[in-house]
C-alpha cells in the first residue's frame, strides 16, 4: 500500500512585528514557556504529512538559532526579503535548489509564523482538498458587518455585502512551480501580492477555499496575545 504523499512547508518568520510594539519580533514573544514560533513549528513537526520545513528569517535575526527547536532534523533556515512575497520567493527558490530535478507536481505549504494556534485537523483538511487540485487556502466566512470608509476620512462610505466574503488564513497550498511562476509574473506587472492566493488569482487560477477555524488567529496586536494564550492552553489540555 502506498504511503500518503508528504509536502514541504515554508514558515514566514522574517517580520519585525512593528504593530505589536514589543522589544523583540512577535514570533519570539513567549506564551506558556515557548515562543510563538516554537508553538507554530511544533504543530507542523508533529504532522505526518510534512516532510521538511524551511524557516525564512530576517537578516538580523540572532534568536532562532539559540532555540532548541532550531536543531530539528526537518528544519532548515534561509534569509528572507523586504516584503512577505520576497520571503516566499526565497523559500521557493531554496526548495528548488534542494531538489535534484524539478518536480512540476510538487506542492508546497506556506504558513505565517505568527499563527501558532493552527491545528492538525485544519492542516489535514487543506492537504486532502488541495493535493489533487490547483491549490487552496484555509479561510473562514466573514461574520461581522463590513463597512467601507471614504478615502479621505474615517466616515462610512457604504456597507459591504458579506455574503460572499471570506477571511484568508494560512497555510496556503499550491504547486511549487505554479506559485513561483505566478509570483514572478505578478511582480513584473507591478501587481499587489498580499498572499500566495492573490498571486495565483492574478495568474487566472481558481483557488479553492477550505473551511478553517476562527482559532487560527494571526498574532498581530498586543490584544491578540491573550486570545492566543487561551487557545494554546486549551489545545494542550486536549493532547
Amino acid at each position: 500500500m502506498l504511503l500518503p504523499a508528504t509536502f514541504p512547508l515554508i514558515i514566514l518568520a522574517a517580520g519585525i512585528g512593528a504593530r505589536m510594539g514589543a522589544k523583540q519580533a512577535k514570533q519570539y514573544i513567549e506564551i506558556n514557556g515557548k515562543t510563538i514560533l516554537e508553538h507554530t513549528l511544533d504543530v507542523f513537526l508533529s504532522h505526518s504529512r510534512i516532510s521538511q520545513i524551511v524557516v525564512v528569517l530576517h537578516p538580523k535575526d540572532d534568536i532562532f538559532h539559540k532555540l532548541p527547536i532550531a536543531q530539528h532534523e526537518l528544519i532548515t533556515t534561509i534569509i528572507g526579503g523586504d516584503e512577505r512575497v520576497d520571503s516566499v520567493l526565497s523559500g521557493l527558490k531554496h526548495l528548488n535548489q534542494m531538489s535534484n530535478k524539478t518536480n512540476e507536481n510538487q506542492y508546497v505549504l506556506v504558513h505565517d509564523a505568527a499563527r501558532p494556534c493552527i491545528d492538525h485537523t485544519s492542516i489535514s483538511q487543506l492537504i486532502e482538498v488541495c493535493e489533487n487540485d490547483v491549490g487552496g487556502i484555509l479561510a473562514i466566512p466573514v461574520a461581522d458587518t463590513i463597512k467601507q470608509a471614504k478615502a479621505e476620512n474615517s466616515l462610512i462610505d457604504k456597507t459591504i455585502n458579506r455574503e460572499k466574503l471570506w477571511q484568508a488564513q494560512t497555510p496556503q497550498m499550491f504547486k511549487l512551480q505554479d506559485l513561483y511562476s505566478a509570483i514572478i509574473s505578478a511582480q513584473k506587472k507591478g501587481l499587489n501580492i498580499t498572499d500566495e492566493a492573490s498571486a495565483m488569482e492574478h495568474s487566472g487560477a481558481s483557488v479553492r477555499l477550505v473551511l478553517g477555524t476562527s482559532k487560527n488567529i494571526k498574532v498581530t496586536h498586543p490584544s491578540d496575545l491573550s486570545l492566543a494564550t487561551y487557545y494554546l492552553a486549551d489545545k494542550e489540555k486536549t493532547i
